[in-house]
C-alpha cells in the first residue's frame, strides 16, 4: 500500500503530462505517471511508480497502490483499492469501494459492480 505517501502531495519526481487534469488535494507517489487526458480527482492516491495511462479516470478517495496500472478508458469509481502491481484493463469500470488485490488483473471493459471484490475467490 502507499503508506509513504502523505495526503495532498505530489512527489516532484511523478511524471504529470500538461493535458493531465490532477487535483492539488491528491496525492501522487515519487516515479508515478499520469498521462495526457488522466483525471485524478480530490482525494485519490497513486501509489510509487503506479501508471495512470491516456484518458484514464481516478475518481475521489480512490486508492492505486505501488506499481499498479490503470489503462487507457479505464475508470476507478469513488473509494476503490487497486492493490500493488494490480493492471486494471482499458476502458475496464472498477466500481464504488471495489477491492482489486495485489497483482490481479482486471480484463480490458469488464465492470466490476459496486463493492464487489477481484478475483473472486
Amino acid at each position: 500500500m502507499s503508506k509513504y505517501i502523505r495526503a495532498n502531495m505530489i512527489h516532484s519526481a511523478a511524471y504529470i503530462h500538461q493535458a493531465a487534469d490532477v487535483d492539488e488535494n491528491s496525492s501522487i507517489g515519487r516515479g508515478a505517471y499520469i498521462g495526457r487526458s488522466a483525471s485524478v480527482a480530490e482525494g485519490a492516491s497513486i501509489g510509487r511508480g503506479a501508471t495512470i495511462d491516456d484518458g484514464a479516470t481516478i475518481l475521489d478517495g480512490a486508492i492505486i497502490d505501488d506499481g499498479a496500472t490503470v489503462r487507457s478508458g479505464a475508470v476507478v469509481q469513488h473509494g476503490a483499492h487497486i492493490g500493488a502491481g494490480a493492471h486494471i484493463g482499458d476502458g475496464a469500470i472498477v466500481g464504488t469501494n471495489c477491492f482489486v488485490a495485489r497483482g490481479a488483473i482486471v480484463p480490458t471493459d469488464c465492470e466490476l459492480l459496486h463493492g464487489s471484490a477481484w478475483p473472486v475467490s
